[in-house]
């Protein structure tokens, strides 16, 4: 948002944990005009009365299903209760659990929904493919055919397992791939770079 905001002269803040919460607070006071940024430190800017409530006029919330959920829903109704009344709200999801529907029930205003079936949900241009391996051992020798067979420029691979996701990264590694290795506990600073 940064990078496209350059061309209209849009001044943005990343309100993230992680991120000097002084340098927030500056860039807030010097006139930003689109603060993105976690329900914690948008709930911090909010009670430091760095961000102004009354003048937010739209309101996004991307994976709005997690941030409906139990860990995020305290914070996220906090934040939604101090929108001006005239503010649009806009929520985003791949996916939608009824429960999580009905939440959004109890601050939307007549809202325009657009809900795709999961049946519905088109795989055009997506080439899918898939390799019954009988035991588990077998899975790295098979994704080694597959390399030699067709030409891959990029490719992102998803384990189940940080540990999982160590070893596959040293084994590509070992066999002369250029691999870049991401997972949950990295710090911030190294999944920014990856």
């Amino acid at each position: 948002f940064t990078q496209l905001g350059k061309y209209d002269k849009i001044k943005t803040v990343n309100a993230v944990g992680g991120q000097s919460l002084k340098l927030n607070c500056d860039n807030m006071s010097s006139g930003a005009q689109v603060t993105i940024g976690t329900p914690g430190r948008v709930l911090d800017l909010m009670t430091r009365n760095v961000l102004k409530m009354d003048s937010i006029s739209v309101f996004v919330m991307d994976e709005a299903d997690d941030l409906l959920k139990d860990n995020f829903i305290d914070q996220v109704k906090e934040i939604i209760l101090k929108l001006p009344t005239d503010c649009q709200i806009c929520l985003f999801s791949a996916t939608w659990a009824p429960k999580i529907l009905s939440i959004t029930q109890k601050f939307m205003n007549e809202p325009t929904k657009i809900l795709v079936k999961p049946d519905k949900l088109s795989l055009e241009g997506i080439t899918q493919f898939y390799i019954n391996t009988d035991k588990e051992i077998y899975k790295l020798e098979v994704l080694f055919d597959i390399y030699k067979k067709i030409m891959i420029s990029q490719t992102i691979i998803y384990v189940n397992t940080k540990t999982k996701a160590e070893w596959l990264h040293n084994e590509l590694v070992n066999s002369g791939h250029t691999v870049s290795l991401m997972h949950g506990l990295m710090s911030k600073a190294d999944r920014n770079k990856v």
